[in-house]
């Protein structure tokens, strides 16, 4: 299964007790994405499934929507001048984490594209290429982050973070199952798109 690593926080505890009660012998690997062309890995059944958004991926490929998803910000409970709420003037003036998403694909790339137009490029402090490891960050700094609900959804509850609605109109986007028309109708791939959808 590609995803990102929130991708595969998401699908992977879904799966395990279903496949511990009906299919017990069944091994899961999580493939990073970027590791190859995810067209190419669907293709050659390298991979079975891929998880998240992906707008480029087409030639060959199906999709099934599972879910709609949406932008929050990430800051620490004790952010010493956010609150509760998070005005266009606070956004602008914080210190910022953002994650790249360049060259995956992935759906991602249009808001890390937004957020470099509206953050002044000083105030961008820390990039990284994961979105839990943004949020850790956030935990233990005055920065903030703006990711996918899921991202939060992810981490448990953490005490330690607060979720606040971006004062930017971040679009959301549909989170998806992709896999290749050659699989389509392989019994294993229609079980295993079956059972993930069922989940959510």
């Amino acid at each position: 299964i590609a995803a990102s690593e929130v991708g595969h926080m998401m699908v992977f505890p879904r799966l395990i007790n279903i496949l511990e009660e009906q299919a017990p012998n069944i091994k899961l690997t999580a493939v990073p994405l970027g590791l190859h062309s995810l067209i190419e890995q669907l293709e050659s059944g390298e991979t079975d499934i891929a998880f998240g958004s992906y707008p480029k991926l087409y030639a060959g490929v199906h999709e099934r929507t599972l879910y709609k998803e949406h932008y929050v910000c990430l800051v620490r409970a004790d952010h010493p001048t956010i609150k509760n709420r998070l005005s266009l003037s606070d956004y602008e003036q914080a210190k910022h984490l953002i994650v790249s998403a360049q060259g995956l694909g992935h759906i991602h790339e249009q808001a890390e594209k937004q957020l470099y137009e509206v953050c002044p490029e000083e105030n961008i402090r820390v990039v990284t290429h994961n979105f839990l490891v943004s949020a850790l960050l956030v935990e233990q700094s005055n920065y903030i982050a703006t990711v996918p609900s899921k991202v939060a959804e992810a981490l448990g509850g953490r005490n330690n973070l607060r979720i606040l609605k971006p004062p930017i109109k971040v679009p959301s986007f549909d989170a998806k199952l992709y896999w290749h028309e050659r699989f389509h109708r392989e019994p294993a791939n229609q079980w295993l798109r079956q059972t993930i959808a069922s989940t959510f």
